[in-house]
């Protein structure tokens, strides 16, 4: 039986969508409302990887919170130190890595792989 790397204490309801950046040593998780804390649907969880060991649990960093609704979906583009998020109303956020600044707002879909190009779309 497989035994998990590292626990993510705030997802206790678990996580719908997982991102991750190796260049950062970051993690990215979000979709649903964790059973305690105080995240919303809407919330993108930071967690930092760097240093994990076998059975860590993982506390939150920080949480990306430009989203109002659910979040359905991220996507990393590591040549750009850029992630993207979509939510339920078709909402997408560009945001910087490290920095985790949301630097731009367009509608483009609930699913980042079928987004426009970003850098194309216009603002919201």
């Amino acid at each position: 039986e497989l035994e998990p790397l590292a626990r993510l204490s705030a997802q206790t309801a678990g996580s719908a969508v997982l991102a991750h950046s190796d260049r950062h040593e970051l993690l990215f998780s979000c979709g649903r409302k964790p059973v305690h804390g105080d995240y919303s649907s809407g919330d993108i969880l930071v967690w930092d990887v760097s240093n994990v060991e076998i059975g860590m649990r993982l506390q939150a960093l920080t949480p990306m919170t430009s989203h109002e609704n659910r979040v359905t979906d991220l996507l990393e583009l590591p040549d750009e130190d850029r992630l993207l998020s979509a939510d339920i109303d078709c909402k997408v956020i560009a945001w910087s890595l490290p920095g985790l600044v949301p630097l731009q707002t367009f509608q483009g879909g609930n699913c980042v792989e079928r987004v426009p190009l970003y850098r194309d779309a216009p603002p919201l």
